[in-house]
């Protein structure tokens, strides 16, 4: 028995608009055309590719950052094609960007804490990344790597059921990217869903 999905996209789709003197019969590109995915519970989905292929504005799509032209995006049973970014962390959609959006001048712990939904234990999702020795540093004098844990701490501590992660393991070395692997693995096995760009 296939698991449900805890996201799929249904012939989904955006176009910009060209500018300038261009001769053809589109004025617009495509930057994502009909696409269909789902990401089951405890699956990797991986989106690989050139700079400019899409891979983000796809993310931007199923995360409500951008509006598509066509096609929907359902979490879970919910229909949330177009609805805010905030609308798709509620209901459990976190993504990560290439450079961490963190306020440097709150403490690990209390950088989680801003975030973390009733049920949730901002000292538990520290522990599980692995930040619970710098729990009380400012997140401003962590390191790239501990920084994206902090990312994913902040988003399992909002509740997320899916992380989609753009390049995680960006200016990692091989030990940080063993570090990272391994606790991707662990919330996939947890039942999480990982959306990996890169």
């Amino acid at each position: 028995m296939t698991k449900k999905p805890l996201i799929a996209a249904k012939g989904l789709s955006v176009h910009y608009a060209l500018r300038g003197n261009l001769i053809g019969p589109k004025p617009y590109v495509g930057a994502v055309e009909n696409v269909d995915i789902e990401i089951a519970p405890g699956s990797f989905f991986g989106l690989v590719g050139e700079s400019g292929s899409g891979k983000t504005t796809l993310v931007n799509l199923l995360s409500g950052i951008e509006k598509p032209d066509g096609g929907l995006v359902l979490l879970g049973d919910a229909d949330i094609t177009g609805k805010p970014p905030e609308y798709s962390a509620r209901s459990g959609l976190c993504r990560s960007f290439q450079h961490p959006q963190i306020a440097p001048d709150l403490t690990v712990l209390e950088s989680v804490k801003a975030v973390t939904t009733e049920g949730e234990s901002a000292d538990a999702r520290v522990t599980e990344v692995g930040l619970s020795d710098g729990a009380n540093e400012k997140a401003g004098t962590l390191p790239p790597a501990a920084l994206k844990h902090l990312e994913i701490a902040r988003a399992l501590a909002a509740g997320a059921s899916i992380l989609a992660l753009d390049e995680p393991a960006a200016g990692m070395n091989e030990v940080e990217r063993a570090e990272l692997s391994a606790l991707l693995k662990r919330l996939s096995d947890a039942g999480h869903g990982i959306l990996l760009i890169d």
